[in-house]
């Protein structure tokens, strides 16, 4: 069970690695590799099949693209052949868990950005809202028993005649 803990964090980093970057050069695969070669070698096929695909997007001689396509059906083979060995030595099983626990914590990374990312909104929401409030409210009661009577009447009107200029 503690050889599996370890190795997930490889696995979660070698899922976010470019698809610029070599797999085989990164030390996430060579850790991961010791433990489950055949789970890591799948995953550096299917980031190949990646590259492959976007390397086939942007090109645009006839014969270039044939061979882009040959280079995808034989690694695409290869990976039947890592998924047959994934199962025969039970490494799909800890996959589909390394998987399962990827998905979750991408997700709940997702989750919480969208989160902060509504908390702001909402903030400056409600201070623009206190705002507009402000400005529409009568001035202030703590300010009125400061003044005498006389004095409240004219501050009210002043803050009524002001209010109506700005509304119309």
């Amino acid at each position: 069970m503690k050889e599996k803990a370890e190795c997930y964090p490889y696995y979660e980093k070698l899922m976010k690695v470019k698809l610029e970057q070599s797999a085989t050069e990164t030390t996430e695969y060579k850790a991961l590799a010791e433990h489950y070669p055949h789970l890591a070698e799948s995953i550096r096929l299917k980031m190949e099949i990646e590259r492959l695909k976007e390397k086939l997007k942007s090109e645009k001689e006839r014969p270039s693209r044939f061979q882009i396509k040959r280079e995808m059906n034989v690694t695409r083979a290869k990976l039947k052949q890592e998924n047959m060995l994934k199962r025969l030595h039970g490494e799909s099983k800890q996959e589909a868990i390394f998987r399962t626990h990827f998905i979750i914590g991408t997700s709940k990374e997702h989750i919480s950005s969208l989160v902060m990312t509504l908390r702001k909104a909402y903030t400056s929401v409600q201070k623009k809202l206190r705002m507009l409030m402000y400005r529409r409210l009568p001035p202030s009661v703590f300010d009125l028993k400061s003044l005498d009577t006389t004095e409240k009447g004219l501050a009210l009107r002043e803050w009524i005649q002001n209010h109506g200029k700005k509304r119309h």
